[in-house]
C-alpha cells in the first residue's frame, strides 16, 4: 500500500516581502468575516509557534564571499521570538583581516560580525568566516542551528559542551554520533561507529598472483578496538589457473591467518561461499588478511577469478 511521502516533500519556495508575488499572506477584506476569523486563528497559531524558546535558521541565510574583506548574507528566514524575514541578500558585510569572525543575526534583522560571544539580545548564529590579510579564506556553518521538522539541529566538530536552557530539546551531530539535549545534559543516543556493519572487499585473481604457492594479502587495516563478529569468503567468479589443481583460502588477521575463516584444503576453483563465525576484539591495530595456498603451480599462474571478502565489523568503546 502506498503512503504519502511526508519525509521528503516537494521543494518549497517562499515569498519575501510585500512585493513578492504571491505574498505570504494576502489581504483580507474587512467584511469577509468567514475568512478573517480563520485567518486570525492561523496568525495566532503561527505567533504561538514562533515564540519557541529556541532560535535557528528556517531557510536560506547562507554566507558567501564577494571580494576582498566582505561577505554576503543570503535572503531567508530565521526563528527568534518570531519570524525574521530577510527579504533580500545583505551584501557588503565587512569582516576584519587575519581573523575569525562569527556572524550573528538579531531579532531586528541586524547582521553583526563579532566573536563567539553573541551581541546583546537574542541572536541567530549564521556561521564563521576566516580571513587572510586581504580576502576571505573560508566559511564554516559548524554550530549553526537549523530548524527542521519542528526540531533544532546542528553539526559540530567535537562533542557538545554547551548548556542550553532546560526548556529546549535539541539534536547535535558530531561525525557519526548523534546527541540529544534532554534539558539537563547532552545524551549520546547513537553512533554508527559502534554499530556492527557488513563490509565488502573485492579481490581479483591479479591481487593473488605471486611467484610462490602462497600469499598473504592484506584486505583491510583494522584500528585498535575493531570487533570482528563474523566473516565469509565468496568466490563470485570461478578461479582458474594453468596447472593449479587446488586452492586453499583462509581469512584471518595479522599473525593468525585462519582466525575468521578456517583454511579449506583442496577448495574447488568453482563459485561458492565459504563462511566462518568469529568474535574477536583486538587491543592493537591489525590487518584483515586473506591467505591463498596453491597446489600444482605458483599463484602467478592464476588467470581468472574474483573473490569477495565479507566481514561484520564494529568498534568497541
Amino acid at each position: 500500500m502506498s503512503v504519502p511521502n511526508i519525509l521528503t516533500p516537494a521543494s518549497a519556495s517562499y515569498a519575501h516581502g510585500s512585493s513578492a508575488s504571491p505574498e505570504v499572506f494576502s489581504p483580507i477584506a474587512s467584511n469577509d468575516q468567514y475568512y478573517r476569523v480563520k485567518s486570525n486563528l492561523g496568525f495566532a497559531m503561527s505567533e504561538v509557534l514562533s515564540r519557541s524558546p529556541g532560535v535557528g535558521v528556517l531557510d536560506g541565510l547562507t554566507l558567501s564571499t564577494v571580494s576582498g574583506l566582505s561577505i554576503t548574507v543570503g535572503a531567508g528566514f530565521a526563528l527568534n521570538q518570531g519570524i525574521i524575514d530577510v527579504a533580500a541578500d545583505i551584501t557588503g558585510v565587512a569582516v576584519p583581516p587575519s581573523s575569525t569572525s562569527h556572524i550573528w543575526l538579531s531579532a531586528s534583522g541586524t547582521i553583526t560580525a563579532g566573536t563567539t560571544t553573541p551581541p546583546a539580545g537574542r541572536q541567530v548564529y549564521l556561521g564563521s568566516v576566516v580571513t587572510g590579510v586581504s580576502s576571505v579564506t573560508s566559511i564554516s556553518t559548524n554550530g549553526v542551528v537549523y530548524i527542521r521538522g519542528g526540531g533544532l539541529w546542528r553539526s559540530l566538530a567535537s562533542t557538545p559542551s554547551d548548556s542550553p536552557a532546560s526548556s529546549i530539546r535539541a539534536w547535535t551531530q558530531v561525525g557519526t554520533s548523534l546527541y540529544l539535549w534532554d534539558g539537563t545534559a547532552w545524551r549520546e543516543v547513537a553512533d554508527a561507529t559502534y554499530q556492527p556493519t557488513w563490509r565488502k572487499f573485492a579481490v581479483g585473481f591479479a591481487d593473488l598472483q605471486v611467484a610462490s604457492t602462497s600469499k598473504q594479502l592484506t584486505v583491510a587495516s583494522m584500528a585498535a578496538g575493531t570487533v570482528v563478529h563474523a566473516a565469509e569468503i565468496r568466490v563470485t567468479t570461478a578461479l582458474a589457473g594453468t596447472s593449479i589443481s587446488a586452492l586453499t583460502l583462509s581469512l584471518g588477521r595479522t599473525g593468525a591467518t585462519t582466525a575468521f575463516v578456517g583454511a579449506f584444503t583442496g577448495l574447488a576453483l568453482g563459485n561458492g561461499t565459504y563462511g566462518g563465525t568469529s568474535f574477536e576484539s583486538s587491543a592493537s591495530a591489525v590487518n584483515l588478511v586473506l591467505e591463498a595456498l596453491a597446489t600444482g603451480a605458483n599463484l602467478s599462474a592464476l588467470n581468472a577469478g574474483v573473490i569477495e571478502v565479507h566481514a561484520l565489523l564494529s568498534k568497541r568503546r
